[in-house]
């Protein structure tokens, strides 16, 4: 781990990659605070909210950022800390012209045919798409890695038979595979994006972590844990 850290700080390319990586796992946390239809934080009718746009209190569940503010400027105690966009990703807030709007000072990259901030959506995509990144990947790690080694150390029939559904997984081009298997489905989200995604991208995997298992169980330090009496299991798990 510690010499895939100093190579990483060693190109340059890779601490790009590792800063953008990071700039967007930042804004996917923050993004309640970057855009939203509610305030950062709001003292309304000598009440005080706290982030209302991660809490959502039932009291400002018809409220956004516009309507409080012009409720503020009428004289009403109160005041507001408001984020950097004041449209939440789904709100269509009351435009004097039809959508989609062109950038201007509200809305700094434009509304989409909805009305919808067009720079909330982004930001808030941003923990979407890494959500279904970052699960994906896991998904598919999970299930090449087993079979990938249960393939590579045991051979014989188990050998035979991921080496079979490794190939027949390949034959299928995953893009049109993913949208056939969405097509299926009654209801879709995005858990089941990121189940179809770990099921149809595995096969890279299996046959990377096949041929290491193949390569390293011929090694002398898995010949001494056979010895030694060391069960299959373990010796997968740990060598």
């Amino acid at each position: 781990m510690g010499s895939l850290i100093r190579q990483l700080v060693r190109d340059r390319l890779g601490r790009a990659g590792a800063a953008t990586l990071a700039l967007l796992c930042l804004v996917a946390l923050a993004a309640d605070l970057l855009a939203s239809d509610l305030p950062l934080i709001l003292s309304r009718g000598g009440e005080l909210y706290l982030l209302p746009a991660v809490t959502r209190p039932p009291s400002l569940r018809d409220q956004d950022n516009q309507r409080l503010k012009g409720e503020l400027s009428r004289g009403k105690d109160g005041w507001a800390i408001y984020p950097l966009c004041e449209y939440g990703p789904e709100q269509q807030p009351e435009i004097l012209r039809p959508p989609p709007a062109s950038p201007d000072g509200r809305h700094w990259l434009g509304t989409d045919d909805w009305g919808r901030d067009v720079f909330a959506r982004l930001v808030h995509g941003t923990r979407t798409s890494l959500l279904v990144g970052f699960c994906s990947v896991a998904v598919y790690l999970l299930i090449g890695v087993t079979l990938g080694l249960l393939a590579g150390y045991l051979r014989g029939g188990v050998d035979f038979f991921i080496s079979r559904l490794i190939e027949l997984g390949l034959t299928f081009p995953a893009f049109f595979l993913i949208l056939v298997i969405m097509a299926l489905l009654e209801r879709s989200s995005i858990w089941t994006l990121i189940i179809v995604l770990g099921l149809t991208s595995w096969t890279g995997v299996a046959r990377l972590v096949r041929a290491e298992a193949l390569r390293i169980r011929e090694l002398d330090f898995i010949t001494a844990a056979r010895a030694y009496g060391a069960s299959p299991g373990r010796i997968m798990l740990r060598h």
